[in-house]
């Protein structure tokens, strides 16, 4: 249920109330807010020292107000006709959060000023499909080999960003490097990502590469990602059928300035 609100509402008892009646007669129910589906309110009464809370549910046959009674640690109380009736700001509706309640529904449009915390996600089909991360940063991408050996690289550019979605990873990076090495082996990599990745299906688009980069044979380069890790693979496509992973000998050694610059998504 959702709490309503409205300010400067003062009035009395139109006839004595029990302590159990659940319902209430004000004088006038003008200044109350319109109860709508799933809507609330409470009140306070006053006579003297008594004071009780009470919720008010349904307001079809206004000015009874149809209630329950004794919230908020109050108690239900017996009152005479003519008991003060105000909606006060009290401590539930201060701190009346969705979190500490039960699922509420919200319906039109709202605007917010701050940001939103929804520490839980955010549920689009009742707990099916939940968004429960979104985030932003950077990250240092680095260049390896499968067998590192003696490689050694000098970072002319090495930056990256990324933007998570859910268990979606966007990245951007620009990486460029001197390298000179004797006994490194095996696949060129780019380590670094932000993210472990969860499975092999990862891609990324080659914006641009040097052509320091030993690819000539290749029609197509593409990086790509393997599960568990935080590494890309250079997968080079020699033909319709055929992929392999490049390797360091791709990139020999001595080579300046050998860039790369690459975009795309991973699933972790």
């Amino acid at each position: 249920m959702s709490r309503v609100h409205a300010n400067n509402y003062s009035d009395s008892l139109n006839g004595a109330i029990t302590n159990v009646a659940t319902s209430i007669t004000v004088n006038s129910a003008t200044g109350l807010p319109a109860i709508g589906v799933g809507e609330t309110y409470n009140l306070t009464i006053t006579y003297g020292e008594l004071i009780e809370i009470v919720t008010v549910t349904d307001d079809a046959s206004s000015p009874t107000l149809t209630v329950t009674r004794g919230v908020e640690g109050t108690t239900g109380t017996a009152f005479v006709d003519g008991a003060i009736v105000e909606l006060n700001v009290t401590a539930d509706s201060l701190d009346r959060k969705p979190d500490k309640a039960s699922a509420e529904t919200i319906s039109g449009a709202y605007t917010f000023s701050s940001e939103i915390e929804a520490d839980a996600g955010i549920s689009f089909d009742s707990g099916t499909n939940t968004l429960d991360q979104y985030e932003e940063g950077t990250f240092t991408p680095t260049f390896t080999a499968a067998t590192p050996g003696d490689l050694s690289v000098t970072y002319n550019i090495q930056s990256g960003s990324y933007t998570r979605i859910g268990n979606i990873v966007h990245v951007n990076m620009d990486i460029s490097v001197d390298i000179t090495y004797t006994t490194a082996s095996g696949a060129v990599n780019i380590g670094g990502l932000p993210f472990t990745a969860g499975d092999s299906r990862g891609n990324m688009l080659v914006r641009f590469i040097t052509s320091n980069w030993n690819w000539s044979a290749n029609t197509m380069l593409a990086w790509t990602t393997n599960a568990t890790e935080t590494l890309l693979y250079l997968q080079a496509n020699k033909d319709s059928a055929t992929t392999s992973q490049l390797s360091i000998a791709a990139v020999p050694s001595g080579s300046t300035g050998a860039r790369c610059i690459l975009a795309g998504t991973y699933r972790i």
